[in-house]
């Protein structure tokens, strides 16, 4: 069995960062930041700035160090634009999963009746509809004291309509409902509420956002992250070669599902803010000098 590194203090912590080449010019101030934020989730930022050195430590570890002239200010301020940057993701994503929650309980409500969970002819996918049910059935166990699977339970046998199941349920339980349904049923989803002629795109921008809120949800990176999936546009023309992974990128997608009037208000947030610490203009999200522009009037909204 292999031994993890060993848990070492604060003081070690910021000793090692300065052997690595890290220009701390406030020991006190960066001792404080460390045991506010962790070694380990600052980490995900000291790599983005170093280079290897070449040597092996006892270990058999390749040694890095950080890139000439790196300052633990300027960790800290990619670290606050990143947790700022956070905020405006989920502050767009809330407003897109709760009409999408809608969109689909509604719809199949209306056409199958509001217990369409039970029921199977709605799915092609027999066994992910399984799993989301034992799923939805943990879930409940586990909260037994919220107010609405109270209700459901004592005064509906324990029978939850489809609008409700998706109120108390993840993005990513949202996401997996939809894949499960039947073809035509996405493709009529997709055309009615979204114009478009299949569910392909629609299918693709949910896992895009559904990686995305997991991200910001658990307070990870976005500083130069490339996303996983590819998000599908309409106007391709909107990204440059380099851009399709990016953060930018999915701003893209949220921007098709977002209220217009509350996505330009956000946009406008976001500037204000690059324009008081440059975060954005050094592109380490895939934004470009033209930014704003692309996607206010390069957006079709849904």
């Amino acid at each position: 069995m292999i031994n993890p590194k060993p848990t070492i203090t604060f003081q070690a912590q910021l000793e090692l960062i300065k052997k690595r080449n890290l220009i701390v010019e406030d020991d006190s101030f960066a001792l404080d930041y460390l045991q506010r934020n962790s070694y380990y989730h600052l980490n995900l930022y000291f790599k983005r700035l170093q280079k290897p050195t070449g040597a092996i430590d006892d270990q058999g570890t390749e040694e890095v160090e950080f890139l000439e002239g790196t300052t633990f200010d300027d960790i800290v301020r990619i670290h606050e634009d990143d947790c700022k940057l956070r905020g405006f993701v989920l502050q767009l994503l809330q407003p897109i999963e709760i009409r999408l929650r809608t969109i689909i309980s509604y719809d199949l409500g209306i056409k199958y009746g509001s217990l369409v969970f039970y029921i199977d002819p709605p799915y092609h996918d027999a066994t992910k509809i399984v799993r989301l049910r034992e799923q939805f059935d943990r879930l409940i166990q586990v909260e037994g004291g919220n107010p609405i699977v109270q209700h459901h339970v004592h005064k509906y046998q324990g029978e939850f309509p489809l609008y409700a199941i998706l109120e108390l349920t993840s993005f990513s339980f949202l996401k997996n409902y939809f894949y499960s349904l039947d073809w035509a049923l996405q493709n009529q989803i997709a055309k009615t509420y979204f114009q478009q002629q299949n569910a392909i795109k629609l299918k693709n921008w949910l896992q895009c956002l559904c990686d995305l809120r997991n991200i910001c949800a658990h307070h990870n990176y976005l500083y130069t992250r490339l996303f996983d999936a590819t998000p599908k546009f309409i106007n391709r023309s909107i990204l440059e070669g380099g851009q399709k992974k990016t953060l930018f990128a999915y701003f893209v997608v949220m921007g098709h599902l977002s209220e217009p009037e509350f996505w330009k208000k956000t946009l406008d947030e976001l500037d204000e803010y690059n324009k008081k610490t440059d975060c954005l203009r050094v592109e380490s999200y895939g934004f470009g000098p033209d930014w704003k522009d692309k996607l206010i009037n390069g957006i079709v909204h849904f």
